[in-house]
């Protein structure tokens, strides 16, 4: 950079833009000054030590009056761009090691500017004088943006004309950020002041002389600690997610904490562990780095949890001062590939257990680790509301890690751990296990890492092996005593009866792929209940060939809904493995008994209801119509008898789009359930906040899937959608794309007649759906200027009923202006025909595209359009099927479906035979032939007859031939078998 006093760098245009206080930037400038600029260049030499005007946009490392000059003295500012991989591997590193939570992180762009050896003005006085040499690294993906600053030599602070003496005095350099706005910036500690001396030796990052921020948001965060936190902020906590399997630290940030003389105990509330389950946590780095490492154990909810941290400071040896701080962590269960750990029994030509395969990558671990154990945890979940470790079993120990190991259990009867599993033991019916290989020697408790010390399977796998361990005869005796102590659940919520109405009804999201492949093998999909019922239940439908299927690896209803883990293990998931898995067809049959298909005969479909492009909406009754507020609306407004409450927010697109406007947000409150907001990010696409709290979803790994109190929300990857689902029969979809959210709704039919709002009052008829809020029904024929003033406006919210949190400074009056006017003129007929062809002549999207100009938003119009129809069609559609059958007394029947052509076959399980035809066909007239199927009973033989046809094995993945003993013989041999397991 040529040398110079106050002067600048020409404007650098950059390759990718760079994220700053929630704006993105394409062009800086390197100031002489100890600063970047990102919209001017800057020739102040002495720093403001106070918020800035909007043209003092910057980053400053060391914000003071640098001389270059002197060419004679061996300093000079350089500075580059770089796409480099060994420069963005570097940055990374110092991002993930300040970010734990962002590991997996991929940088694409860094921009480096070195200030070396130089001094202060009026550097002709003192050449030799005092010199500095301190460098910024500023670092992005596009989404997340970091400042990195190094501080190699710091010897002065001040300039002469700064009023400085020698370098020092006057007013001294600053250092931080700020978004030139009087409202956002951050300093750090010791700008301004003769501190800045040392900024040298001290950091953020427990590494003196460097500091680490994130910088692309509005709130600049340090990696740090913050020395005004206050009782009331809440706790930084990375990462903001873990599983209920715990056993990792997270980091703990927010105030700075004296290590001298202080200890930290971590408190986490979960209701499973009453009051809350607490340990020791280790303060990390010194007064301005300093973070607190909280082990955290097993967990047993899921949703989000409270995590407090309680500093205890002796003062002295008569004083003692405490301080607590709080903060949340997220809690989901493991997912069902677990997290890199596979297991595997193998089986000898007997079907007796030969060995169980363990396998992993060994690069999973950290960097050195050369031997692990291998263990299986075993969790009591008899008192589903307090549940407890039982056992931790240690069956490899100081294993090589090199990614395989055999367990040969057969092998090993002297000394090998007794399993508390594969016995005639009616308490096996109440645990779940797990299995995890961890470091050999790690204690997770001492040694604070934040990096993968363990790997575990928690899912499928762990599951499976209860099925493949345990001979099949012994899980058939303890699905026999399941049978006789469980009740038959109902139908929670009746499943659409074919795919297309299924892929339509918001209050169902698909599941897993290899959930279903394991536990539905044979169905092309399977469909969830999004939201726990009202008893907590949940509902499965499964589907082939675009139908309803209800035979034996079909859906089920969930006595216990998958968004509580351990309830849904323990009364759904270990049934089945002892029922269902690798089992007979007669066997199989008591579990469908009292989990029974739902064949979709009672499904009401859920109204739909739409928002999108400028706003255009279609009412839960279907009427259309557009409205431009600009403010904050009732979509929803709760009463006594509906207590949902969702508002939107509507504002123009942009300065130059202002005839029309947009939706940019979404809240989302419900009684006793935390509430959901959501509005649009020009660099993250979409905000999440959790009761005004963000949550994480950008960071690599990221919570995508949210289970708490009254409702479930599933964000897509490309957060491209967000689903959320509440218990009491509302779902909606939010869609972020082309720069305007667009909502879909569905209300079950049990909330017609009590909806208000901009959806209208849901109960079929249109004439009523533009209802003011003072109850004036508006004509539905009424212009856009009267929908927009004797309607729309009505239902603007107040500053005292907002459900919107703000940030940045934002208030209520910020969004909302009731005085705005949209135009109302519009012409469809002057348009061009480019406009009619690329909106195929559709109104709402040429109205789109005329008013803000975006080819996106008006295509998102006529997706959206599209979209709502076939819904409306696939919704509407009248299903006929024959009626429920029902299983005899100490029978089972199998159908597929309740579909003409339909074939249902009823059988009796061991010892009972029955006395009637076994097939039954659904006719053209949606009637069983023959029609007497209630006639059927199946009586107790009085001995069990050697020619008895065997019964139909169950098809599962990876089904394998094993000793069956017939269900008479068990009792007889039970106490001689006994003696012979393990």
């Amino acid at each position: 950079m040529p040398r110079d006093d106050d002067g600048s760098s020409v404007g650098q245009n950059l390759a990718i833009s760079f994220p700053f206080f929630d704006t993105l930037f394409s062009q800086l400038w390197v100031n002489i000054n100890g600063a970047i600029s990102f919209l001017t260049p800057i020739s102040t030499y002495t720093p403001a030590c106070a918020p800035v005007s909007r043209s003092f946009s910057m980053i400053s490392p060391f914000w003071a009056d640098v001389d270059t000059r002197d060419p004679g003295y061996d300093d000079a500012i350089y500075f580059r761009e770089s796409i480099e991989d060994s420069d963005l591997q570097k940055a990374e590193t110092e991002v993930i090691n300040a970010f734990p939570n962002l590991n997996g992180i991929q940088l694409k762009w860094v921009f480096i500017v070195t200030w070396y050896n130089v001094t202060f003005y009026k550097t002709p006085n003192h050449p030799w004088e005092k010199r500095n040499s301190f460098q910024a690294a500023i670092t992005t993906d596009g989404i997340h943006s970091f400042a990195i600053f190094y501080y190699n030599n710091i010897t002065w602070t001040t300039g002469d004309a700064s009023d400085g003496a020698n370098g020092f005095g006057g007013i001294p350099a600053q250092a931080g950020f700020d978004a030139g706005d009087i409202k956002h910036r951050l300093m750090i500690d010791g700008s301004c002041t003769s501190n800045m001396l040392t900024i040298q030796d001290r950091s953020n990052v427990n590494f003196p002389g460097k500091w680490v921020f994130r910088v692309d948001s509005s709130d600049i965060q340090t990696a740090g600690c913050t020395t005004n936190f206050t009782s009331t902020d809440i706790l930084r906590i990375s990462p903001t997610f873990v599983t209920t399997f715990g056993q990792v630290d997270v980091e703990v940030s927010g105030p700075c904490i004296i290590a001298e003389n202080s200890t930290v105990t971590c408190r986490i509330y979960d209701p499973a562990q009453m009051p809350f389950v607490e340990n020791e946590g280790i303060i990390i780095g010194t007064f301005n780095s300093a973070k607190v490492a909280c082990p955290i154990p097993f967990l047993f909810t899921t949703g989000r949890l409270r995590l407090e941290i309680d500093v205890s400071h002796n003062v002295n040896s008569t004083e003692t001062t405490n301080s607590v701080y709080n903060g949340f962590l997220y809690v989901t269960e493991m997912s069902p590939d677990g997290n890199g750990l596979n297991v595997k029994v193998n089986k000898a030509s007997n079907g007796s257990v030969d060995n169980t395969t363990f396998t992993w990558d060994p690069e999973r671990f950290v960097n050195g680790t050369e031997f692990i154990d291998i263990q299986i945890v075993v969790f009591d979940l008899s008192t589903i509301a307090k549940p407890v470790v039982k056992s931790i079993l240690k069956i490899g120990k100081k294993v090589q890690n090199i990614g395989k190991w055999i367990w040969k259990y057969a092998e090993e009867e002297a000394g090998k751990p007794s399993l508390p599993f594969c016995h005639f033991d009616p308490t096996e019916l109440y645990i779940q296990i797990a299995f995890e290989a961890v470091e050999f020697g790690w204690d997770e408790y001492s040694h604070p890492d934040y990096r993968s010390h363990w790997l575990a399977n928690a899912g499928i796998e762990a599951s499976q092996f209860i099925g493949d361990f345990c001979d099949d005869w012994l899980r058939e005796a303890e699905c026999d005593v399941w049978y006789s102590s469980n009740g038959t659940v109902d139908s929670q919520q009746p499943c659409p009866p074919t795919l297309a109405q299924a892929q339509v009804d918001l209050r169902f999201a698909p599941e897993f792929s290899r959930d279903v492949a394991f536990y539905h093998h044979g169905e092309d999909i399977c469909y969830q209940s999004v939201a726990p019922s009202s008893n907590g239940g949940g509902q499965e439908c499964c589907y082939k060939n675009g139908l309803i299927d209800c035979s034996v690896n079909g859906g089920r209803a969930e006595a216990s809904h998958p968004n509580f883990p351990f309830s849904h293990f323990i009364d759904d998931t270990l049934p089945w493995i002892m029922c269902c898995y690798n089992q007979d067809e007669e066997v199989c049959a008591k579990y469908q008994t009292k989990r029974p298909c739902d064949r979709g005969a009672n499904y009401t479909p859920p109204a739909p209801a739409r928002g999108t492009g400028d706003p255009h909406l279609n009412t839960f009754d279907g009427y259309f119509y557009t409205f431009n507020g600009y403010g904050e609306f009732w979509i929803l407004q709760n009463t006594s008898s509906q207590p949902l409450a969702v508002q939107a927010r509507m504002e123009p697109l942009n300065a130059t789009a202002n005839e029309a406007t947009i939706f940019s947000g979404f809240v989302f409150a419900a009684p006793n359930a935390s509430a959901i907001q959501i509005q649009k990010s020009l660099i993250r696409i979409v905000d999440i906040y959790i009761d005004g709290q963000p949550l994480d979803i950008t960071s690599p790994n990221s919570l995508k899937r949210l289970s708490m109190d009254g409702w479930q929300m599933i964000i897509a990857d490309d957060l491209s959608s967000i689903h959320i689902g509440f218990s009491m029969g509302f779902a909606f979809e939010i869609t972020t794309t082309s720069g305007a959210f667009g909502f879909s709704a569905s209300a079950s039919s049990d909330w017609r007649g009590k909806t208000l709002g901009l959806l209208g009052i849901f109960n079929g008829n249109q004439n009523d759906d533009l209802t003011s809020k003072n109850g004036t029904v508006i004509p539905i024929n009424s212009t856009l200027q009267q929908i927009h003033q004797n309607f729309g406006l009505t239902w603007i919210t107040s500053s005292e009923t907002t459900l919107f949190k703000y940030f940045d400074g934002k208030t209520f009056d910020v969004y909302n202006h009731v005085e705005y006017m949209p135009s109302f003129s519009f012409n469809p007929n002057t348009v061009s025909n480019d406009t009619r062809e690329l909106c195929d002549n559709d109104w709402a999207c040429i109205f789109d595209y005329h008013y803000t100009g975006s080819a996106a938003i008006a295509n998102q119009t006529i997706s959206s359009n599209q979209a709502y129809n076939e819904t409306v069609t696939a919704l509407n559609k009248t299903i006929e099927t024959c009626p429920q059958l029902k299983s005899p007394s100490n029978g089972y029947f199998n159908v597929p479906n309740y579909f003409e052509g339909a074939k249902a076959q009823f059988g009796c399980f061991t010892n009972y035979t029955i006395n009637f035809n076994l097939t039954f066909i659904c006719d053209t007239s949606y009637q069983w032939q023959p029609t007497n199927s209630t006639s059927i009973i199946c009586s107790e033989q009085v001995a069990a007859s050697s020619s008895t046809t065997a019964p139909t094995k169950v098809t599962t993945p990876n089904s394998l031939a094993s000793r069956q003993l017939p269900y008479f013989s068990i009792l007889c041999f039970i106490s001689t078998i006994l003696k012979f397991i393990f």
